[in-house]
């Protein structure tokens, strides 16, 4: 196995092979400044790489990067930029075609559609404060992001593979000023868990897998 590690103050991502319960760094990619967040798509070998602007001024971006998994090398194959702010959270559909990310600096969070490890032009943008995570539903049919600033859960259908549709409700709140800030969905899809950061809970949500 093999393990990743982002590096945001060097602006890079160490490749560790895992054996023997210890690790043994393999490789060292660079020029991806402030890399913080990133996703596999382990069954094309490819990570998708959120970085901030080399310099002050250049626009955030997402970089598709191929992986070595014998010397543990990623390339960089095709690069998306990003307007109002870097991503700190990724994550993909099920299949592996469409983007799902999030900004807490910049408040929005967006879908992509993915074609051979391209990632194309947001095709939906919501907008809520310090937005720090999303995930999928297993079946890919619903996506769900986590608002630390609003205090909220928001709920969509992923429509096309990708193309967020509002449920109803769109939002679910989460305890005043307890700041929601990761999330995880229980593989039969029938509750959500979401970890605070100002409260130090974990808050169970009942989910209605066929609905979402």
């Amino acid at each position: 196995p093999l393990v990743l590690v982002a590096n945001a103050g060097d602006g890079s991502i160490a490749t560790f092979r895992l054996a023997g319960g210890a690790l043994e760094r393999l490789a060292l990619t660079p020029g991806l400044p402030g890399c913080s967040a990133f996703v596999v798509d382990a069954a094309r070998d490819l990570v998708y790489a959120g970085v901030k602007g080399a310099s002050e001024g250049e626009p955030a971006a997402v970089v598709t990067l191929g992986l070595d998994r014998a010397t543990g090398g990623l390339t960089p194959r095709s690069r998306l930029e990003v307007a109002g702010g870097s991503l700190n959270y990724l994550a993909l559909t099920p299949d592996g075609t469409g983007l799902l990310a999030a900004s807490y600096g910049g408040g929005y969070g967006i879908t992509c559609p993915i074609l051979d490890g391209v990632v194309g032009e947001p095709v939906s943008r919501i907008e809520f404060a310090n937005l720090h995570a999303v995930l999928p539903s297993p079946d890919g049919a619903h996506a769900y992001f986590v608002s630390l600033g609003d205090d909220l859960i928001a709920q969509y259908a992923l429509e096309d593979g990708v193309r967020l549709r509002a449920l109803e409700p769109e939002t679910v709140a989460a305890p005043t000023d307890s700041g929601p800030r990761h999330l995880v969905l229980d593989a039969s899809g029938d509750a959500v868990y979401v970890l605070t950061e100002f409260t130090a809970q974990v808050l169970h949500y009942a989910r209605d897998a066929a609905t979402g």
